[in-house]
């Protein structure tokens, strides 16, 4: 299991525990904390179990540098990526071992994701993509991996893991997302689901706040490298690639709407348009934009809501 924490200390603990209290006893939980100003690290060394290992950088070195500490410090056969605010079920590690047993050819198990506020409040949940017991070929995966609907939780052999994620470290993007979509486009992966355990993501109250319009513009241009990638990638996967760059796009430019930016929010739908040109919402938005500008804040101000 590993974890890349910053100002959590409030939370990591929480992710510790349940690493460590899995039903399958023999884990290793690797946390990496990227020079934390609150107490995190005195959570951390709270928690006297020989199987956690915790990396102190010396200073702040980003979200990327801090995952990449914490994946090469992993030993184990098979890795899980924890949000440091996250936690898993006790069998979270017995029901992916089980499916990598009965599906040997499989490189990634992916498994639900249940929504839950800080307080502890249940929201939506998320299925496995697949079918319990079905194994997705390197086709099927992708085309699933590019669904808003996608879950993405679950456990990876670690020699795919460490070798996509080196791959994607340009790319600048978010952990779980690009480590997928370039494993899914280069390396032809196969996996499969189990709907016996759940990975509980907490949601917080700023979700809708800046810090997804920056997520978003990251998908969005990742998205477009991905589609222009030297590897071999089956073209009408790279349209699809374009398609949800467009879409990253409009939720980006609704964002700046939401904020009254609207020179931002245009540039963004006009970046949408040239990535699909053929696609009506793109337009629509572009030209709602121009011409009533007012009730594009107005309802996207709704939809931040």
């Amino acid at each position: 299991m590993v974890i890349a924490s910053y100002g959590r200390g409030h939370l990591v603990g929480r992710a510790v525990r349940s690493a460590l209290a899995q039903t399958h006893q023999n884990v290793e939980v690797v946390v990496s904390d990227d020079a934390s100003p609150d107490d995190t690290l005195a959570v951390l060394a709270a928690i006297t179990d020989p199987r956690l290992r915790v990396n102190a950088q010396p200073a702040n070195v980003g979200v990327w540098e801090n995952w990449t500490a914490a994946l090469r410090m992993a030993r184990g056969e098979y890795v899980v990526f924890l949000g440091d605010d996250d936690h898993l079920t006790p069998n979270f590690v017995e029901c992916h071992l089980t499916a990598f047993r009965k599906h040997p050819r499989v490189d990634l198990v992916l498994c639900s994701i249940q929504d839950v506020l800080l307080d502890g409040q249940l929201l939506g949940r998320l299925p496995p993509p697949f079918l319990d017991g079905k194994e997705a070929g390197p086709m099927e995966f992708l085309r699933a991996s590019l669904r808003p609907d996608f879950s993405g939780a679950g456990m990876f052999r670690r020699d795919l893991a460490a070798r996509a994620w080196e791959d994607t470290r340009p790319d600048g993007i978010v952990a779980d997302r690009g480590l997928i979509l370039r494993s899914g486009l280069t390396h032809g992966i196969w996996a499969a689901s189990c709907d016996e355990c759940t990975y509980f993501k907490t949601i917080h109250s700023n979700r809708l706040s800046s810090r997804v319009v920056e997520v978003t513009r990251l998908l969005a241009e990742f998205y477009e490298r991905m589609s222009s990638l030297a590897e071999p990638v089956n073209p009408a996967i790279a349209s699809e690639l374009l398609v949800c760059a467009a879409m990253e796009r409009i939720t980006l430019a609704r964002h700046h709407a939401a904020a009254n930016a609207m020179d931002l929010c245009r540039r963004e739908l006009r970046r949408s348009s040239s990535l699909h040109p053929g696609c009506l919402i793109v337009w629509s938005q572009l030209a709602q934009a121009y011409l009533w500008p007012s009730r594009m804040v107005r309802t996207s101000k709704s939809q931040r809501g």
